[in-house]
């Protein structure tokens, strides 16, 4: 039976997951479905390459497979269909989200930055602030192993040697609308969230702060097994199309697609993004 994998972001798994299910006919959908079980300690890696694993399409954004990507080139068991799909929006391209190797096509990349309560006073504005050990103990995120690992990278310009004391100072609570609530209600003054499930609240209590030393982010990539069934180039194609991408921009992900707009607080914030490049950021993460 052949498979397709789709892990895609939380937030639009109930608006496209439907549709990709009539396209695929006899093709077996797999998902990654939150649960209890779920959390930074989950491994859902490596990238297969025995041909009989592969999935005709993988939708991911989890850490334990973009850090396999050479491995997925090396095997000759990934194809490279970059060019089957609109080209990349200009200003995403020129801050290097194009995947040089071909194997992984970006569909989304969701920005990570910071919310606050309300009544906390000076908040951090900066990653940098938020390294500051006045803030140890008050900051709070989901449990799931592509934050943790996020913020194991993407800390280390700040902290260095002390970034993993720093990672795991932080409260892990669950999935994003938890904590949401936490900081909705009261219950925890800072978190460290995606754009998505950080501007708006039941209370009106969480606000968001873009860092001034730019949003970690997360890339959403696709990888097609060699020769793929059509069926997955089509899945591709409508992940990629510019209604699809249009719907990701009003949930508050970075759409790829050149027609389709930015989220107005992305644009607000001229794309101020840490990206520090395919290659740059695949060693990081096996480092």
């Amino acid at each position: 039976m052949k498979t397709v994998h789709m892990g895609v972001p939380l937030v639009m798994e109930r608006l496209v997951l439907p549709t990709i299910q009539k396209m695929l006919d006899d093709v077996d959908l797999d998902t990654i479905r939150w649960t209890t079980e779920l959390n930074r300690f989950t491994d859902f890696g490596p990238l297969p390459t025995n041909p009989k694993e592969i999935p005709e399409v993988t939708a991911t954004h989890q850490v334990t497979h973009l850090r396999d990507r050479d491995q997925a080139v090396q095997s000759g068991e990934y194809a490279f269909v970059q060019d089957a799909f609109p080209p990349m929006r200009d200003d995403l391209a020129a801050q290097g989200f194009v995947d040089p190797s071909g194997v992984f096509v970006t569909f989304c990349v969701v920005p990570v930055g910071l919310v606050y309560h309300q009544s906390v006073q000076n908040p951090p504005r900066s990653w940098a602030e938020l390294a500051d050990p006045a803030w140890r103990g008050r900051v709070i995120t989901f449990d799931m192993g592509v934050i943790h690992t996020l913020l194991g990278v993407g800390m280390r310009d700040f902290l260095g040697e002390d970034t993993q004391a720093f990672v795991e100072s932080i409260g892990y609570h669950g999935n994003p609308v938890n904590v949401n609530y936490m900081i909705d209600s009261g219950q925890a003054d800072v978190a460290i969230m995606p754009l998505p499930f950080g501007t708006a609240s039941r209370r009106g209590n969480v606000l968001l702060q873009w860092p001034e030393d730019g949003a970690f982010v997360v890339p959403n990539v696709l990888a097609f097994k060699r020769d793929p069934d059509p069926r997955a180039i089509a899945v591709g194609s409508y992940l990629l199309s510019e209604g699809v991408q249009k719907m990701m921009s009003s949930l508050g992900l970075i759409p790829v697609h050149p027609s389709a707009e930015l989220p107005k607080q992305v644009a607000e914030n001229n794309l101020n993004l840490r990206w520090p490049g395919w290659d740059a950021f695949i060693q990081a993460l096996n480092n």
